[in-house]
């Protein structure tokens, strides 16, 4: 009992933080919408031409169609959730299938996002909403350290056993050393620690804790000319026949 607690705690954790992170990529559009909507009253006032009451439109429809698409993923959280009343369910799929569903789900405002999957499938056999999540948190754990105008990588490829996903970024010299200390060897992952961190940090901790839980694991590498490497390691599985 006390294994699943923990387990249905750290998928908790894993949701809420998603949803801060949605709600908080929100903000943007909305911020656009409200700002185009206000010019657009002025230009309808000020008999403001066509073309730009057209732009204006088309800026407030791209700002109404990122919003839609957070909500989408917001509901995809706990419809599936609700779903399925077993979470030990898994099933085979390809990681380069999840991950670019992952990337898709990403609004344009996020940045750009340079995805170098393998020429074939490789399968994984795993819980798909609780890899689409451990994947989003190192995805935008990586772009809230990164610049809007620089992209970041990931790349998938698979070893002898297992199927790696690695999710590449530049970061200065404050954010590694978080890093370093996070991903220490010694470091114990309590999620009743680490409340005062951001949600980004603890979206990245609770799934290092659902990846261990779930036979994978999370490491932190660090590279040249300042830039950084999450590597998600997950077991191999075989394509349901």
């Amino acid at each position: 009992m006390a294994v699943e607690y923990q387990r249905l705690r750290t998928m908790h954790q894993l949701q809420k933080n998603m949803v801060r992170q949605y709600m908080h990529n929100a903000m943007s559009p909305i911020s656009a919408i409200s700002g185009y909507l206000e010019l657009l009253n002025m230009s309808l006032y000020s008999d403001g031409s066509k073309d730009q009451l057209e732009q204006y439109r088309k800026k407030i429809q791209r700002g109404v169609n990122e919003v839609n698409s957070i909500l989408e993923q917001l509901q995809d959280i706990y419809s599936e959730d609700g779903e399925e009343d077993d979470r030990n369910h898994a099933m085979a799929m390809d990681i380069n299938w999840i991950v670019g569903e992952v990337c898709n789900q990403m609004t344009p405002s996020c940045g750009p996002i340079i995805v170098n999957g393998t020429v074939k499938p490789v399968y994984v056999v795993a819980d798909m909403l609780v890899l689409k999540m451990m994947l989003t948190n190192l995805v935008n754990k990586a772009r809230k350290n990164t610049p809007k105008d620089q992209p970041i990588e990931i790349d998938t490829h698979q070893t002898t056993d297992e199927a790696v996903v690695k999710v590449r970024f530049r970061a200065g010299a404050k954010v590694r050393q978080k890093l370093q200390r996070l991903f220490a060897p010694e470091a114990e992952l309590d999620l009743d620690e680490i409340q005062h961190m951001n949600s980004f940090t603890k979206g990245l901790v609770a799934s290092a804790h659902m990846a261990k839980q779930h036979g994978s694991k999370i490491c932190y590498r660090e590279m040249d000319d300042n830039r950084v490497e999450f590597n998600l390691r997950m077991p191999l599985g075989q394509r349901a026949h």
